[in-house]
């Protein structure tokens, strides 16, 4: 028995064929496009990157700081059901594009890694914070902006610090 490949395909599986790729397309497409609107979600989540040591238990540690599409959440433990249906796209796009950030340096050092994530919230462009969070990082940066030090407060009027 030969098998010929080149063969004309029947119509439903043309339609089929069709039917498939124009879902998929839709799928990336709502993706991209919701992934462009979203940005890093300022609450430390599991990704499971980072445990506790054996001894004690050997649990995910929350200390993921996740890109997360503007509709839809996606993180260990704590998913809805868009972030289900888009989980592995936006896996893909965490590992290419949208990179976790830790609370935790390379040393597992969290106070090297808190310091190193003020820094980066300090600098990062507002689009790449997620839009339940870009009012209120505006608000802080401008907050610390224009508040005096406390250095300019206790002295402001007196050339030697006395208040008397």
């Amino acid at each position: 028995m030969t098998w010929n490949f080149w063969k004309p395909k029947s119509r439903w599986i043309r339609w089929l064929e069709i039917g498939v790729n124009i879902t998929l397309f839709v799928y990336v497409a709502s993706y991209v496009i919701d992934s462009g609107t979203g940005g890093y979600y300022l609450v430390a989540e599991m990704d499971g990157k980072v445990r506790w040591r054996p001894e004690y238990g050997g649990l995910a540690f929350p200390s993921a700081i996740l890109w997360q599409p503007r509709f839809g959440h996606d993180a260990l433990a704590n998913q809805d059901w868009l972030g289900w249906t888009y989980h592995p796209l936006i896996e893909i796009d965490r590992k290419y594009v949208h990179r976790t950030k830790y609370l935790v340096g390379p040393s597992l050092s969290l106070v090297e890694g808190t310091a190193a994530m003020l820094k980066w919230l300090d600098t990062a462009p507002l689009s790449e914070i997620h839009p339940d969070f870009r009012e209120r990082v505006l608000k802080e940066r401008l907050t610390s902006r224009t508040t005096p030090t406390q250095n300019e407060s206790t002295n402001s009027g007196h050339g030697d610090g006395n208040h008397n």
